[in-house]
């Protein structure tokens, strides 16, 4: 990377690429329209369940979250307020009517609540969301989609059937998803790894040619650097392997080799510098913001990777350093959360930044899911006090787990 001798491909013709331009509403709904018409369809469908099933204090909790998630939509008009009233209704009771009919819901009785007279109507109530589907919104697809995912996701959790309620709930996110995000192609993209967080593989010729022994990250490399050449010297090492590993030619070749975004990983030191007595070198912003200005110059997406995160992720290299003494306190996540806050918040305007990673491998033995569950939520809540719109910009949380 960063050699200026290679000779460099045409872009091909059809190569797919994403130039920014200002974000189009077309049939998208805003992010506060979708969230209260996706809590529209799930209340409905929990209600409709509830009912079924004789939990009469749920059912009636829900009738009540109803009323004010209406008030949330005040803002439509009459008339498609109704529509998608309508339409969660009719999928909530197809889904429910379906489950009674089979025996797997409730005692075998339609509740007085539902709209049709028998089990025998959930084929009416099919053929009322797709009319309501139609009204509604004859272009948006993932409207209908999300309601009738949110219709057998809870018909299915009450019903016992956890495999599919699973899927179902994956369904309805999507849609959830499609429903306000501005489109964007698929990403197919290109990781720049070894540029702003060392690791052998990728930066192979700057370990050999310093003659840094081992693989086991960023840390270990720099002292090892410090030892052999001075601290004063490593930092100018570590900064010249900053600039030239990674040049506005390599973008241009990614572009020609046909890919449409890229993947920029970085310690944290690279935005603030090191912190608690860590041996990094930074900060190196700058640098960043090179990348994301290539990236846009060259109409590459850019999903940007906090890789290295305070304190590390996990034990292993790939956040910087490998240590077998690393346990989850050892992470020192408040930090990490102020980081992505001025990530966020830098870049926040640049249309082409369409992710941030909030981390990269967090451990799959050391870290309790519920507690890395806690951090992600804190983390998208970071991002998007900074400034990032949900609607543009994914926030990407890892699954490392053996098994999942």
């Amino acid at each position: 990377s960063g050699r200026t001798d290679r000779a460099r491909r045409p872009a091909p013709a059809l190569a797919q690429r994403w130039v920014p331009m200002p974000p189009a509403r077309g049939t998208v709904i805003d992010y506060p329209t979708a969230r209260a018409l996706r809590d529209l369809c799930v209340r409905q469908a929990w209600y409709a369940v509830n009912s079924a099933g004789g939990y009469d204090d749920d059912a009636e909790e829900d009738l009540e979250a109803l009323d004010s998630i209406v008030d949330r939509l005040s803002h439509l008009s009459v008339r498609a307020l109704e529509h998608a009233r309508e339409l969660a209704r009719s999928c909530a009771w197809r889904a429910t009517l379906q489950r009674v009919e089979e025996g797997s819901l409730g005692d075998g009785f339609v509740p007085q609540a539902s709209p049709y007279e028998s089990s025998s109507h959930a084929g009416q109530a099919a053929e009322a969301a797709k009319s309501v589907h139609r009204r509604f919104a004859p272009s948006n697809e993932e409207l209908y989609q999300l309601a009738n995912a949110a219709a057998w996701y809870t018909a299915n959790q009450r019903s016992g059937y956890h495999g599919d309620a699973a899927s179902d709930i994956v369904a309805m996110s999507r849609a959830f998803d499609r429903l306000y995000r501005v489109p964007r192609p698929k990403w197919a993209g290109v990781n720049l790894g070894g540029w702003l967080i060392l690791e052998r593989g990728p930066s192979s010729p700057f370990y050999e040619s310093n003659g840094i022994p081992g693989d086991t990250g960023e840390w270990d490399a720099t002292l090892s650097l410090c030892s052999s050449h001075g601290a004063e010297r490593a930092r100018n090492v570590i900064a010249y392997h900053r600039r030239r590993h990674v040049t506005e030619l390599d973008f241009a070749e990614i572009v020609a080799r046909g890919f449409n975004a890229v993947r920029i990983p970085f310690g944290y030191w690279i935005v603030t510098g090191a912190t608690a007595g860590d041996p990094y070198v930074g900060p190196s912003m700058e640098l960043l913001d090179k990348a994301v200005q290539w990236a846009g110059q060259h109409g590459l997406q850019v999903l940007l990777d906090l890789h290295g995160n305070p304190g590390g992720e996990t034990e292993d290299k790939p956040c910087g350093r490998s240590s077998e003494s690393w346990c989850f306190e050892d992470w020192r996540r408040d930090e990490a959360l102020e980081i992505l806050s001025v990530v966020a918040e830098r870049y926040k305007d640049e249309t082409h930044v369409a992710g941030v990673q909030v981390c990269n491998e967090p451990s799959r033995s050391r870290i309790e899911p519920v507690d890395l569950m806690g951090h992600y939520r804190a983390a998208v809540a970071a991002v998007r006090a900074g400034g990032m719109r949900p609607d543009m910009v994914a926030v990407v949380c890892p699954c490392h787990y053996i098994g999942l």
